[in-house]
């Protein structure tokens, strides 16, 4: 990807969601959106890239998904047990690549929605997942999502966690259900 493309999508980013506006966290996310999106366009994502790009945002290497037990902050979430990362991680892989029937609009969802509600990492979740999302939606030329707030932003993540949380409970395949992203797709789409 072009530096002008990738310096294009930060400027849109920055209109999109506040984070602590820091030099640091600027750096760290420039970092992230630098490595993630000078891959090859249309470039499949596998765990490693995913793995790269959380320790590109928080500064400090990271190794491989967590292996224990974590709060989300500021929610009284439960994230996903640390045994089943590999498979939803794999799974979500799977419903945002080319393999995919699901539109980009919803990949895109499911990219942002899906890191959030697995919580693979131990911090940098909604950072990691959201440079996810924003590569897939600028490889098919479309906008970033513009919110409200950043308590907005967090809302929505937390309605579709607890959605996907039904799905599970009701054993229904839960990721692949795209009725649970539609808070999000319903911003996406609004924003283009």
């Amino acid at each position: 990807m072009k530096t002008k493309q990738i310096l294009s999508l930060l400027d849109s980013f920055s209109q999109g969601v506040e984070y602590e506006e820091t030099a640091e966290t600027t750096t760290r996310l420039n970092k992230g959106y630098q490595y993630f999106l000078g891959e090859e366009e249309d470039e499949e994502i596998y765990e490693k890239e995913l793995i790269i790009l959380n320790s590109l945002i928080l500064n400090k290497p990271v190794m491989d998904f967590r292996r224990y037990e974590v709060r989300v902050t500021s929610r009284k979430a439960k994230p996903l047990h640390s045994t089943l990362i590999p498979g939803q991680i794999s799974q979500l892989l799977y419903l945002t690549s080319n393999n995919s029937t699901f539109s980009p609009i919803e990949k895109a969802a499911i990219a942002q929605s899906g890191i959030y509600y697995i919580q693979p990492f131990e911090d940098g979740n909604k950072r990691t997942g959201r440079i996810f999302m924003d590569k897939l939606l600028f490889e098919n030329k479309l906008l970033v999502p513009k919110y409200k707030s950043r308590e907005h932003y967090i809302d929505t993540l937390f309605e579709i966690s607890n959605n996907l949380k039904e799905e599970k409970k009701k054993g229904n395949s839960f990721l692949h259900n795209t009725n649970s992203y539609k808070p999000l797709i319903k911003i996406i789409e609004e924003s283009q």
